[in-house]
């Protein structure tokens, strides 16, 4: 069996024979076979035992007034704006989460957003931000941005629809762990597809869009707000400062801007406002 080398200062390696040595920058193999010397990188140790990546929050979940005062905001600034939105949580062990709606430059794809804002007692511990009328997901952008912000990370879709689809994701350190939005939110249930086919058959979209509808996989099916006896949307009003701070994204103004500053290249993936590790401020 080869030894295994760790890096570090003060560790020397053989000067001849086989071995594995794990270093900065990956694994790498000594080997020597009579010939030829070699040291070459490699994707693992073959006697070593697996070990798959693995992530849980030691949060609550996410309470159910921020579950519908998120939705109501996305959905206003999708009527309004026809753009994304984004919310920032907090959390703090003795006081639960807040949800902050910070500055935030929005389209129909992307959002750019202000996330240096701290709160005594709290920790800035993920997102929430909106697809507009698209089908929730984590896209290459989002994965981008939020691929150093570890946290909670959860997306609303279908906006223009009766019920939102919903994807949620864990992420640590650049790998994603996707989860099911009931774990970690509180309020919301998968809606029934039939009640999806009765819906639909009002507005009377077809047999075909019945069809593909019925036959939805399950991480596509929407959600629906869960409400207590008595209660509705009324009970959770938005806070009114939320929708002033979304402006929506003028490329022709920002191209202005870039071309004032002397920047060749787009802005899309600079950082923006976090310390370096954690994500940037923006989502799409």
């Amino acid at each position: 069996m080869f030894e295994v080398y760790v890096l570090k200062e003060g560790v020397k390696l053989p000067l001849e024979g086989n071995y594995y040595v794990v270093t900065e920058k990956g694994i790498f193999l000594h080997k020597e076979t009579g010939l030829i010397e070699a040291l070459v990188k490699v994707e693992g140790i073959p006697f070593l035992e697996k070990l798959e990546p693995k992530a849980s929050m030691d949060l609550p979940k996410i309470p159910r007034d921020i579950t519908i005062k998120s939705l109501l905001f996305f959905r206003q600034i999708q009527k309004k704006h026809k753009t994304e939105a984004i919310l920032l949580l907090h959390y703090s062990k003795k006081n639960g989460f807040k949800v902050h709606c910070p500055s935030q430059e929005a389209s129909s794809a992307r959002v750019d957003y202000n996330s240096s804002e701290r709160f005594k007692d709290y920790q800035l511990v993920g997102t929430i931000h909106s697809h507009n009328n698209f089908q929730a997901f984590h896209s290459s952008g989002d994965e981008d941005d939020e691929k150093y912000f570890d946290g909670i990370h959860l997306v609303f879709g279908n906006l223009n629809e009766p019920y939102p689809s919903i994807e949620s994701s864990i992420v640590v350190n650049n790998n994603r762990f996707p989860q099911d939005p009931e774990f970690l939110m509180e309020g919301i249930k998968k809606v029934d597809k039939d009640l999806l086919a009765e819906i639909h058959q009002k507005k009377s979209l077809g047999k075909k869009f019945l069809a593909k509808l019925l036959n939805l996989p399950d991480e596509e099916i929407p959600y629906r707000i869960v409400f207590s006896k008595g209660e509705d949307f009324r009970n959770f009003p938005v806070p009114r400062n939320w929708a002033k701070k979304v402006t929506v994204y003028n490329w022709i103004e920002k191209q202005k801007r870039r071309l004032k500053n002397g920047k060749n290249k787009s802005d899309r993936n600079r950082g923006r406002g976090l310390p370096p590790i954690r994500g940037p401020g923006q989502i799409s």
